[in-house]
């Protein structure tokens, strides 16, 4: 009897204790992305942004949180001058975010701007810059 009542107990154990892992490992990509990008190596953190969303939605991460990823994957994005790129990801934050992302709201019309005045070399480029 004792078996029977220690087993859920351990299998309940192990799955939090999965679920946390994967949380603190998004946590530990976001970091290394922040700290990345206040050395100015955007290239790099990027790579962090990146691998923090993959486990973000591996671990079924809040949509807050979520929000903050894609919001400083356009900011790197943008400070790498791939503006429609960044564009995508500002509204991704904003949409999450339920609307409600004051930041992305400006960084997502500031990159636009960009995309305006930008010269670009052919159409193609131009209407990739749309939002979706």
């Amino acid at each position: 009897m004792k078996q029977l009542i220690l087993f859920p107990v351990l299998l309940f154990a192990g799955f939090a204790a999965g679920a946390q892992a994967q949380s603190l490992e998004t946590a530990q990509y976001f970091d290394y992305g922040i700290r990345s990008m206040e050395k100015s190596q955007h290239e790099k953190a990027l790579e962090y942004f990146n691998k923090s969303l993959r486990s973000a939605e591996r671990s079924q991460t809040s949509p807050n949180f979520r929000a903050k990823i894609h919001y400083n994957i356009g900011v790197c994005l943008y400070r790498l001058d791939r503006f429609a790129d960044a564009v995508g990801h500002y509204d991704k934050a904003i949409t999450l975010s339920d609307s409600s992302y004051p930041k992305a709201s400006y960084a997502l019309s500031a990159a636009r701007e960009k995309i305006k005045v930008t010269p670009q070399r052919n159409g193609a480029a131009r209407a990739e810059a749309r939002p979706r």
